[in-house]
């Protein structure tokens, strides 16, 4: 549909292609500092951040967006404060971090895909991370977590599909609280990993 280069929101923004093939391509940096929506939308530069997020209301990211980090130093999502949440089919590439949240929350859940070369998702707040998400770093940590992380629910089944969590070093580097009940851990795992229910897998 249309080209946007970097944008600045403060007020309420809901930007969304019609359909997964006609979509709005972003190649700097979207600010967010209050509320926003992104549906059908290609992120796909260099900046520092694809998304930046420094508000007290809620950002989706969803259906179909796709955002594309080329910056061995960028960031696809910051989250300085505020709420996130990724879900159906939402997929980030980027040659820095993928998701990196300083504060606030991200729920990651239905079909998310993040692989980065650094970290994959680095956590300071709370995050959640459920069905059919899968993350990677190719070069690095996928998970650096300094804060409190959940992957899968507390149901007492394990499905080691749930999520993949795959690390070229760390498959996770915890400091903080991380809570495993679902999925499988690839790579040296170093930390506690708290609430981990029997026989979930990790190597």
């Amino acid at each position: 549909i249309c080209t946007l280069g970097t944008v600045n929101n403060s007020g309420t923004a809901t930007v969304k292609g019609t359909s997964s093939t006609d979509v709005i391509t972003i190649t700097g940096t979207f600010s967010n500092k209050n509320k926003a929506s992104f549906e059908n939308v290609t992120f796909n530069g260099s900046p520092s951040n694809s998304i930046y997020i420094e508000s007290s209301q809620k950002t989706d990211v969803k259906a179909n967006t796709k955002i594309i980090n080329n910056s061995s130093s960028g960031k696809g999502i910051y989250i300085k404060s505020g709420e996130c949440e990724l879900y159906s089919s939402v997929t980030i590439e980027s040659s820095g971090d993928g998701v990196y949240l300083v504060a606030g929350k991200c729920n990651i859940n239905s079909n998310v895909s993040i692989t980065a070369s650094g970290y994959g998702i680095y956590n300071g707040g709370e995050c959640s991370i459920n069905q059919n998400a899968t993350v990677t770093s190719t070069a690095g940590t996928a998970i650096y977590n300094s804060g409190t992380i959940t992957v899968g629910d507390d149901d007492g089944f394990v499905d080691i599909i749930t999520s993949i969590i795959t690390g070229a070093i760390y498959g996770v580097n915890n400091t903080g609280t991380f809570n495993f009940y679902d999925g499988i851990i690839t790579g040296t795992s170093s930390g506690a990993l708290t609430g981990k229910q029997p026989n979930v897998p990790t190597s």
